[in-house]
């Protein structure tokens, strides 16, 4: 460890350079936090206590320097600049001089507001970082956002999650890294400095933990804009430092299997393109961290995400190792020494794990869109917490769906729905169902619930009634078209208000009793070949009056026929008129009878 190191704090302007104790935890992903003690009497202005003087400090900037005695441009030192979120004050009960213990953390503090809710929707990944780092900007020296991918999301959801939370999650999901080096804030690809570490002299000793776990898996996902169960094996180990790459040997000879995973990615119908990517992320940062240096350093310049140089005194060189994590002391009597924990260098890769969002619980949302470009059936919506965003197209749960059958019901627009999501993931949510509100309260409700109905926007129903007494299926339509099933009259009727229609190519009407045909004007029978009338018993027709025109003859066949009417003329207009019988041909008349 180092002695007589040379301390510098400066908070809202005010220079110390005497301290008790300091302690500084830095880490990649994670907000630094430090803890500084004091004796009362430096941070005391004139004229005021310990206790009004202590609150002066709280929420104020406070930049920490350690630097080594001999490095007097101070171009090697540690720099680090943060915020003081908690004091703590008093004195001993011997009477001696009291004390100030200083709290706080990185500036990336900031964005650990209450846990909210937004969504982002065809946005690029560094627009969004932006966005979130921006209430931390003034407090750092540069904010550096470069993604390696910085690719467009389709639909990405920040769920009851602070914008820090957020941030960790985005940098996991795609692999990129994401943390505070002190003075500036990186998201995404940076380039690391080197800090050489010679044990003996600037290192005071270290440790190498190599640990063996499985990770070869597979991922499983069905893409239903393609209808295709997409398969996919993480991708084999490349070029690792020789660390890791024995590590990872030794994990294929204990782990040959690979593990079958689902991959809960966010809205995309290119899986076949994402989930090798997801497998990348997920494999590296195992394999990365497989192996890890642990070590003390009196040298105050190390940063989080520099690279150092293990050697030793005698030449024997270590190789190069990825600073991932930080620890700090300082002591009031110049003592200063740091705890570090680093990864081989040349297989580094930013922490990740399988997807694990935020719990996104079932609830409501209004349909905004439900003209579906793809005609799946799908719909916008948008949930409570939206203001202008909706969700893209999504999918709605049905009791029956298949290539050319199911059933098809989309919901209107403005139409109050239930979301769940999958694997309770905010980004994907499908529509579970639709309820009523007061606003749209049913005709059909009742105490008894007797009536189940279906009606659709235009006003066409179908309703089941169960009223003791009065059971019947109706089907109506907005013009006053209606069928009814009567199950108490056990009666089927139809109605339509101006026009009834049956085509077939055949139709039988077959009844045990009466068949009655009203019509309240014209009666017209047609048929394009044979017209039969038959009964068993008698065949009545009756009108005012009646005339048949036969094109080519008529025969009337019976045993018996008797025409009868107050005036009878049969006239041939063309031909003979023959009067034949078998018997006697009896003319007879009340009056004359004229012959021509």
């Amino acid at each position: 460890m180092s002695l007589n190191a040379i301390t510098h704090l400066i908070i809202a302007g005010r220079q110390f350079s005497q301290l008790r104790s300091l302690k500084l935890e830095q880490a990649m992903s994670a907000h630094h936090s430090f803890s500084i003690e004091m004796r009362n009497e430096w941070l005391i202005a004139a004229g005021e206590d310990m206790f009004s003087s202590a609150l002066d400090y709280l929420g104020k900037e406070i930049s920490v320097i350690i630097r080594m005695p001999e490095n007097q441009q101070g171009k090697e030192q540690l720099v680090f600049k943060g915020l003081i979120t908690g004091v703590q004050t008093g004195k001993a009960g011997d009477g001696t001089e009291g004390y100030t213990c200083l709290k706080g953390g990185s500036p990336t503090l900031l964005t650990e507001k209450l846990p909210d809710m937004k969504s982002y929707a065809h946005q690029h990944l560094s627009d969004i970082v932006r966005e979130h780092t921006q209430v931390c900007k003034s407090w750092l020296n540069q904010v550096q956002i470069t993604p390696a991918n910085d690719r467009q999301l389709k639909y990405s959801v920040q769920y009851r999650e602070s914008s820090f939370r957020y941030l960790q999650r985005l940098a996991a999901e795609n692999g990129e890294w994401f943390f505070y080096n002190g003075t500036d804030l990186v998201f995404g690809r940076y380039t690391p400095a080197n800090r050489p570490l010679t044990h003996q002299v600037n290192l005071l000793d270290f440790e190498m933990n190599a640990v063996v776990s499985a990770a070869k898996g597979m991922y499983k996902q069905y893409e239903y804009r393609q209808d295709k169960l997409h398969t996919v094996a993480w991708p084999e180990r490349n070029n690792h430092a020789y660390l890791t790459g024995a590590v990872a040997q030794i994990s294929e000879q204990l782990y040959p299997a690979s593990s079958v995973c689902k991959a809960l990615s966010g809205l995309t119908s290119k899986a076949d393109v994402t989930l090798p990517v997801t497998g990348k992320h997920y494999r590296q940062s195992i394999i990365a961290n497989s192996v890890v240096l642990k070590g003390k350093s009196s040298d105050p310049a190390i940063r989080l995400g520099d690279e150092i140089t293990i050697s030793e005194l005698k030449g024997k060189r270590y190789g190069d190792f990825l600073v991932v994590a930080l620890e700090h002391h300082y002591t009031g009597n110049g003592t200063y020494y740091n705890l570090f924990s680093a990864i081989p260098a040349a297989s580094a890769y930013p922490g990740t794990a399988l997807a694990q969002p935020p719990r996104c619980e079932a609830q409501r949302a209004v349909v905004v869109e439900n003209d579906d470009p793809r005609g799946l059936g799908r719909v916008k919506v948008r949930f409570d917490w939206q203001e202008k965003d909706t969700t893209p197209w999504i999918r709605v749960l049905t009791p029956y769906a298949g290539g050319e059958r199911g059933i098809y019901f989309v919901p209107e627009i403005n139409d109050e729905v239930w979301i769940a999501f999958e694997g309770d993931h905010p980004e994907l949510p499908y529509v579970a169902g639709a309820m009523y509100n007061a606003g749209t309260v049913p005709e059909w409700a009742e105490q008894e619930n007797n009536r189940k109905a279906i009606k659709t926007r235009s006003g066409h129903t179908i309703q089941l009634d169960d009223t003791a007494g009065k059971e019947q299926i109706s089907i109506t339509d907005k013009s006053g078209g209606k069928i009814t099933l009567d199950s108490w009259d056990k009666s089927i009727s139809i109605k339509a208000p101006e026009s009834l229609y049956l085509e077939a190519k055949q139709l039988f009407i077959n009844t045990q009793e009466n068949i009655t045909l009203c019509a309240g004007e014209n009666f017209t029978c047609y048929a394009g070949n044979d017209l039969q009338l038959q009964a068993t018993a008698a065949c009545q027709i009756s009108a005012h009056d009646a005339a048949t025109f036969i094109n080519s003859k008529q025969v009337i066949n019976a045993q018996s026929v008797d025409i009868s009417a107050g005036k009878v003329k049969i006239e041939s207009t063309k031909e003979d008129v023959e009067l034949i019988s078998a018997g006697q041909i009896d003319i007879q008349s009340s009056e004359k009878i004229r012959m021509f």
